[in-house]
């Protein structure tokens, strides 16, 4: 495995920061579609690893930021409108295509939320 160079700013991924905070605020809004979005948004970590950009702690950050992140916005009260909203559209879509809603799994996602948040 190609690792990356000594002088590089390795630390976060960027592009595992950004993936996961895609994938999780989807995750959100498609609970039906959260296991696929995290595994998704993994991949990009460990596919900056094997492409030797990143070393596995630099990915590591990046997932906790990108965490931190997507949990502070999903659970800011200014945005609760706007990620209520968000949550509606994505179910009518599901609706029309007649999608089955999970809803437990989308209350145990917004209480780890606030979790990650707060604890």
């Amino acid at each position: 495995m190609a690792a990356a160079k000594q002088n590089d700013y390795d630390f976060p991924s960027g592009h595992t920061t950004a993936a996961f905070e895609t994938g999780e605020t989807l995750a959100y809004t498609f609970p039906q579609r959260y296991q696929q979005l995290i595994t998704r948004s993994s991949e990009v970590g460990y596919d900056r690893v094997l492409a030797g950009r990143h070393s596995p702690l630099a990915v590591m950050g990046g997932r906790v930021i990108g965490t931190a992140m997507t949990a502070a916005t999903l659970n800011d009260p200014n945005n609760q409108q706007l990620a209520d909203q968000a949550y509606k559209d994505a179910q009518l879509i599901c609706q029309v295509k007649k999608i089955r809603v999970p809803t437990t799994r989308l209350v145990i996602i917004k209480r780890t939320l606030r979790i990650t948040l707060i604890g």
